[in-house]
């Protein structure tokens, strides 16, 4: 209860008969009053819009009176949580949409005589429409229908905003979609991809790791080379075996050339390819050590391990990978690894977002 009237106190004193509720709604507050059989105002009152302010107004409004009927303003809105609460309680609601505009006219208008007058449209029978329970089939049928009409009004946005954009692309473009139906022009248009993008961040990520694996390769061979000229003990034979060696492990860091697709992903290493199914993802791990790298493995027992690194440089890699995870968590299939792949999404995200702030000049 928000504020209390000493004439409202000094009603409330009389016996208690029935009593008519009416309410004037508000998203924040609600303005209460209460009439007796005869039309006489017992009281007016505010209460807050919460479930500790219904309490509190149902209460208010029985010490005046039994109070069988309310006339509630707004019902399928502000009063809508109101009304519920009332019916739940046993009393029965009008919707009360219009109040007596020559009233308003002579007393002006206020949230006290809105609520009076809620309360005297039921007591004159002017408010005959029961207030809907907003639960139940009819209410669940509603919020659907919400939801496919706001998908409707997306899907034609987006259509005509792709009409408009392809009204400025080039030429030979718009004659290879033109007389396309809206489907065939969604699907044509999500699979118009710019591989040189794709193969730029893959090219870039993949000389970086060759360099660093030459390198190593380089600095392991003249240190062994240097450390056993220096022993004394260098021979055109030991000479062959630290070459050899820093070519294994050149051949052991190269790094391998990663491709996806819808389901799979694939790691070509310069011996050998392995594939795995990213829609059937059974786990996902992480090990860090002297570089960090996931390994994946899927319900055929294929395995793969892949640097993050090149998920962060190639953002469609990323994408193909997050999709087929998403497929195996709605098949039930992954059972480790779902929170680590939030994670590094988020991660991903923000060094996107960073790059294409620093590359627009944002940043």
């Amino acid at each position: 209860m928000i504020g209390t009237s000493s004439a409202s106190r000094a009603r409330r004193r009389r016996p208690a008969g029935e009593a008519v509720l009416g309410v004037d709604t508000h998203r924040d507050a609600h303005v209460a009053a209460v009439l007796s059989l005869v039309g006489e105002v017992i009281g007016t009152e505010e209460f807050l819009a919460t479930a500790a302010g219904y309490r509190e107004l149902l209460g208010w409004a029985r010490a005046s009176g039994t109070v069988r009927r309310a006339g509630v303003e707004g019902t399928g809105s502000f009063g809508a949580a109101l009304s519920r609460y009332l019916l739940a309680q046993g009393v029965d609601v009008f919707d009360v949409n219009r109040f007596d505009r020559a009233d308003r006219r002579r007393r002006g208008k206020s949230d006290p005589l809105d609520a009076e007058n809620a309360a005297r449209a039921v007591l004159s029978g002017r408010a005959r429409a029961q207030a809907k329970t907003g639960d139940g089939p009819v209410e669940i049928a509603r919020m659907y229908k919400l939801a496919k009409d706001s998908a409707v009004k997306a899907r034609t946005q987006s259509i005509s905003q792709l009409k408009a954009v392809l009204i400025r692309a080039d030429p030979q473009l718009r004659e290879e979609l033109a007389g396309l139906g809206n489907a065939e022009l969604l699907r044509t248009c999500a699979g118009l991809v710019d591989d040189s993008l794709h193969d730029e961040a893959d090219e870039t990520a993949v000389l970086h790791a060759t360099r660093l694996a030459v390198g190593c390769a380089l600095v392991f061979c003249a240190m062994s080379v240097l450390v056993d000229w220096d022993a004394g003990s260098l021979t055109p034979l030991r000479t062959v075996l630290w070459v050899t060696l820093s070519a294994g492990l050149c051949a052991v860091l190269l790094p391998a050339r990663v491709t996806a697709g819808s389901g799979w992903l694939a790691a070509r290493a310069p011996w050998r390819r392995r594939v795995i199914h990213t829609d059937a993802l059974t786990s996902v791990r992480q090990f860090d050590g002297i570089s960090s790298h996931l390994v994946l493995q899927d319900v055929h027992g294929h395995r793969l391990e892949l640097d993050p690194r090149i998920l962060a440089a190639n953002p469609l890699l990323w994408h193909e990978l997050d999709t087929g995870v998403r497929r195996s968590l709605e098949r039930g299939t992954l059972r480790l690894g779902a929170d680590l792949m939030e994670r590094l999404g988020q991660h991903i995200d923000a060094e996107t977002v960073e790059a294409v702030l620093r590359a627009s000049g944002l940043s």
